[in-house]
């Protein structure tokens, strides 16, 4: 505690950690302003903290592959698409 301020600490935290991800991506033209599109993406992090004037210790590791199937229309200079049809996640979200 600060002498003075009451509620107030001083502590030291660290928070480390390490990230990376891979993907793959595809498209096939259905017709000439029309395609389908695939891909996967990878997705790993690893974070660890620790409080020194608690001790309080914590890690852990998360890991993700998303999927993506998407058709893709072209009109103009305009660029839409639809993806994540398949997505369980994102319906339980929304």
């Amino acid at each position: 505690m600060v002498p003075g301020l009451p509620g107030v600490g001083l502590t030291r935290r660290d928070i480390e950690g390490d990230a990376y991800s891979v993907s793959a991506h595809a498209s096939y033209p259905v017709w000439e302003k029309l395609e389908v599109s695939a891909g996967v993406r990878y997705d790993h992090e690893k974070r660890e903290f620790k409080d020194y004037m608690t001790g309080l210790a914590l890690d852990g590791t998360w890991e993700e592959v998303s999927p993506k199937i998407a058709l893709e229309h072209r009109h103009c200079d305009i660029y839409g698409y639809a993806q994540n049809l398949f997505d369980e996640k994102y319906d339980q979200e929304n």
